[in-house]
């Protein structure tokens, strides 16, 4: 099965996947994004749209490479990626079922906004707390529809 893990930066979505897929196939677009923005040092450098594309379209390819390679086997594979808007959902969602994918499932992780603002404050130093906490309301709900999901299934904590 293929599942698209979403939720906003720092919602829990690897915690999620770490306890619930501990044997998945795991397609993350952070670490799609690393590639072109990490720092020999760790740190990360200025975020292009260039990049931000480039690592888009690096996920889009691995997914499907993930999805043909265990096409006939049990293996889950999961995205992880935010995913906040529907729009960029479409085009894993067809790198998914052109590469053979049957069914896709989402699982979207909101936590409230009280837990996602501690959330923040123990992952980034940053001012814009609130500013953060605008992409809980930014997230559009995915919806089931014959092209697309089969299920949508909703973690809040």
């Amino acid at each position: 099965m293929v599942y698209f893990v979403m939720g906003p930066s720092g919602a829990g979505k690897s915690t999620y996947i770490k306890k619930n897929f501990p044997n998945a196939i795991i397609v993350d677009l952070l670490e799609c994004q690393d590639k072109y923005f990490l720092r020999s040092d760790g740190t990360y450098g200025p975020i292009t749209l260039d990049g931000v594309l480039a690592s888009y379209d690096d996920c889009e390819e691995l997914l499907a490479k993930a999805v043909k390679t265990h096409f006939d086997d049990d293996t889950d594979i999961v995205l992880e990626h935010t995913l906040l808007k529907d729009k960029r959902r479409h085009r894993y969602l067809k790198a998914a079922f052109n590469a053979g994918a049957k069914k896709v499932k989402a699982i979207c992780i909101l936590p409230t906004k009280e837990q996602y603002a501690k959330n923040i404050a123990s992952r980034w130093r940053t001012e814009d707390v609130d500013g953060m906490l605008d992409m809980l309301d930014e997230f559009e709900m995915p919806q089931v529809s014959e092209n697309g999901f089969c299920s949508v299934d909703v973690v809040t904590y």
